[in-house]
């Protein structure tokens, strides 16, 4: 551990400011469960078996400025992150990248889901679901899922008065599609409305069929409740292209 920097108002961590200068901070899993009860870990949770992590951090727990350059035996994460206001009025803003992160192993969901890069950015105010007003982006370079390695996954949107608006895009050879959904989180269900133009979708390919199964089309979604036990609304597919075993 090589880290320099001063340390004000300490025991009382919400009077805690740090101006950490992090020229090396090596852990082990076994260093964090020294450290953290293992039973206040979620069980679906792997931690890495190393982290090596160098940076820097000033402010308070609700008030600061971090960037960290995080490299694990799972793959590695820049984290360029600040907030600073008043309780119920935060503003902040993060830069997240993850380069060949083994997410599947840090879920537990292997060998279902694999390695992720990923780059990613949020920008907004307020923590309160009901009062958030953010806007997010992010870039899914690859994703390993069920044998198969997605690429150039697009997300856009902004999330403002419970209303999501989405935008994605993928031009993967497979998955080739364009989003378009609008999700309003006000009700007891989510409302959703979405198009989505299903260019192209190989499911052989990407392993969710023995056989030859490919399939085009248009989807029109309109869901005044979009809950498993509780849906109530439209969905409308035209322009419909089926392949099955080249036919």
């Amino acid at each position: 551990i090589d880290i320099s920097g001063t340390a004000k108002g300490l025991p009382d961590i919400n009077k805690t400011f740090l101006d950490l200068n992090i020229k090396k901070l090596y852990v082990t899993k076994g260093d964090i469960l020294v450290a953290v009860p293992k039973k206040s870990l979620p069980p679906s949770i792997e931690l890495p078996n190393v982290i090596n992590a160098k940076g820097n951090f000033k402010g308070s727990m609700t008030d600061f400025n971090t960037n960290m350059n995080i490299q694990t035996d799972m793959g590695g994460a820049i984290v360029i992150a600040g907030m600073n206001g008043p309780k119920g009025r935060e503003s902040y803003k993060a830069d997240i990248s993850l380069n060949n992160f083994n997410v599947g192993r840090l879920l537990k969901m292997q060998p279902k889901l694999g390695r992720v890069s990923v780059k990613a950015n949020v920008a907004g105010t307020g923590l309160d679901p009901k009062k958030i007003n953010a806007k997010f982006n992010a870039k899914v370079l690859s994703a390993y899922y069920n044998k198969y390695t997605y690429r150039n996954l697009s997300l856009a949107g902004t999330y403002a008065n419970q209303n999501i608006n989405i935008k994605s895009n993928m031009p993967d050879s497979n998955a080739n599609f364009n989003l378009d959904a609008k999700v309003n989180m006000a009700g007891k269900y989510p409302a959703v409305k979405a198009n989505l133009n299903l260019k192209q979708v190989n499911l052989q390919s990407l392993n969710f069929s023995p056989s030859v199964l490919s399939a085009a089309g248009i989807v029109k979604v309109d869901l005044q409740t979009a809950d498993a036990d509780h849906l109530n609304g439209t969905v409308d597919i035209t322009s419909l292209q089926v392949v099955k075993d080249a036919q």
